[in-house]
C-alpha cells in the first residue's frame, strides 16, 4: 500500500510533512572555560531566556581535557568563549549553527533562537 500523500506530485507523505512541522525544542552547548565571567554572565543570560523559551542545554568546558574532542573545540575557541550553538536534531553535530559569541543579552539571543528555527525550517521543507 503506498503512503499518503499531501498532494499528487509532493515528494513526502502526508505524515512526513505534518510530523516535520511540529515545533522542535531546540538544543544549546554552551562552550565554556575555567575563571570565564563572560561565560557566566551568559549563563545568566540563558537562565532568563529559558523562561519563555524551552531548550535544552550543555556545557562545555574547552579546558577540560577529558571532553570529547577537546583539542579540536579549545583550538577553535581557546581565545573566544563563551561560544553558543544550536541543534535541532540527533543527527547534527554542535558545530552546525552557531548563534553567539562573546556577549549578548536575553532579547538578542531570544530574536536568534528564532532566526534560527526559521532557518532550520526552511531546510527542513526544502527536503
Amino acid at each position: 500500500m503506498a503512503p499518503l500523500r499531501a498532494c499528487v506530485g509532493c515528494a513526502r507523505p502526508l505524515w512526513a510533512r505534518s510530523l516535520s512541522t511540529a515545533p522542535r525544542t531546540p538544543h544549546l552547548t554552551l562552550f565554556t572555560g575555567t575563571h570565564c565571567s563572560l561565560c557566566d554572565d551568559m549563563k545568566e543570560v540563558l537562565d532568563e531566556v529559558r523562561a519563555t523559551t524551552p531548550f535544552t542545554l550543555s556545557l562545555y568546558n574547552i579546558r577540560d581535557d577529558d571532553a570529547p574532542n577537546v583539542h579540536y573545540w579549545r583550538r577553535k575557541y581557546q581565545y573566544d568563549i563563551p561560544v553558543l550553538h544550536v541543534r535541532w536534531g540527533e543527527a547534527q553535530s554542535p558545530e552546525d549553527y552557531e548563534l553567539v559569541r562573546h556577549r549578548t543579552e536575553a532579547d538578542a539571543l531570544s530574536q536568534a533562537l528564532q532566526r534560527a528555527r526559521r532557518a532550520e525550517s526552511r531546510v527542513e521543507s526544502s527536503t
